[in-house]
């Protein structure tokens, strides 16, 4: 072979494949589209698939990345354009991060012909607790059988990887744990866009912010802060985002009395000032994958109170190093921290830094390069 051509096939960039449901604004799809943004492009060719191309993300895809969509509302409906697609473009790395697509990829591997890379999104043991039990025996010998077929998996901290390997069998030299990432500089640049005009000068602003589900908790941290009013009359709360349990929030809110005291924003596609500019922000879940809003938070520069969940906020905060955690679903507790952390100076420091893009898409590189080599 001549010295040209071994040189031409040296420099071949890898193409991989990264596919999500939708573009709406989840965690996962940031992260996924904060490591597409990132990825060296001498040495890599991102393209996106989205199994509808609805949700003000796509907005946010980074240029030069190609995107495919394959307009389907729902997986099952999916299932046989995504492995036409997947085998037009051959790839040479598929990469899934939400639990039913790691699954199909799982099922379809063989007929991909590409390597397979599955990012954990959540503490399987924690979440499917919540589920029937006839439903979380199902996903339970999905996760035993599949999972161990992926190349790699990636859990989102160490709680997360212990997870898997205790309650699914999972080898440990199968998974990686890599944190996620935050782009500091846009998250800052869309802070400083503007000042929120609901906060009064003079109040004590608290905020939360994601979908309202069970995991949130957001029941809790209003039944807290309800409490927390005995004590600073000048507190309200704002609840940014949207979800199921909307209507439910509503009526505890009117059941309290708080309708003039809590303002639930609905879904804001840049939270950021409200993050900044407010006095306190509170992480109530029940259980989370790894909080990317609280890593927005310490990069904002706000004091933080959250729930010692599985998984993440304990790693996160550094044992309360950088925030104060309170007892999950312990509406005294949270209420005491947030008093506590309202009268206290800020030990946010410079903790988000560690979890900067140029930081983390490193150790995605690596990730990639590895199971690639």
């Amino acid at each position: 072979m001549k010295k040209s051509e071994k040189n031409r096939k040296k420099k071949k960039r890898k193409k991989i494949a990264f596919i999500l449901p939708s573009l709406e604004a989840g965690g996962a799809e940031r992260v996924t589209l904060s490591i597409i943004k990132a990825l060296d492009r001498n040495k890599y060719a991102p393209v996106l698939i989205a199994l509808n191309s609805k949700g003000p993300l796509r907005r946010e895809i980074p240029s030069g990345t190609w995107l495919y969509t394959l307009d389907c509302e729902r997986l099952r409906y999916s299932i046989f354009r995504l492995v036409r697609l997947l085998r037009e473009l051959r790839p040479d790395c598929i990469f899934s991060t939400l639990g039913h697509i790691n699954f199909a990829i799982l099922i379809l591997k063989p007929l991909l012909r590409a390597r397979v890379i599955i990012r954990e999104s959540s503490t399987p043991s924690r979440f499917l607790g919540s589920f029937p039990e006839f439903k979380a025996r199902l996903y339970k010998l999905l996760y035993r059988l599949l999972y161990p077929r992926a190349d790699l998996i990636i859990a989102q901290c160490d709680n997360m990887r212990k997870d898997l390997i205790k309650h699914f069998g999972i080898k440990p030299a199968k998974i990686v744990r890599i944190y996620n990432p935050v782009d500091i500089d846009a998250v800052l640049s869309k802070a400083d866009m503007f000042i929120p005009r609901e906060y009064a000068a003079g109040n004590l602003n608290i905020v939360a912010v994601g979908r309202m589900v069970e995991a949130k908790a957001y029941d809790l941290l209003i039944k807290a802060f309800c409490r927390l009013l005995k004590h600073r009359p000048d507190a309200r709360l704002f609840i940014i985002g949207d979800g199921p349990l909307r209507k439910e929030l509503i009526e505890l809110c009117s059941r309290l009395g708080l309708e003039e005291r809590v303002t639930l924003l609905g879904f804001l596609e840049n939270p950021y000032p409200y993050i900044k500019h407010a006095d306190l922000y509170v992480l109530s879940s029940r259980w989370e994958g790894f909080p990317n809003t609280l890593l927005e938070a310490l990069v904002c520069g706000v004091k933080v109170v959250a729930t010692d969940c599985e998984s993440g906020p304990k790693e996160i905060l550094g044992a309360e190093s950088y925030g104060l955690l309170a007892r999950v679903d312990d509406e005294n507790s949270l209420c005491e921290k947030m008093l506590q952390c309202i009268n206290m100076p800020s030990k946010t420091g410079t903790r988000g830094r560690d979890f900067g893009l140029e930081k983390i898409i490193g150790l995605y590189q690596k990730a990639f390069d590895r199971v690639l080599s």
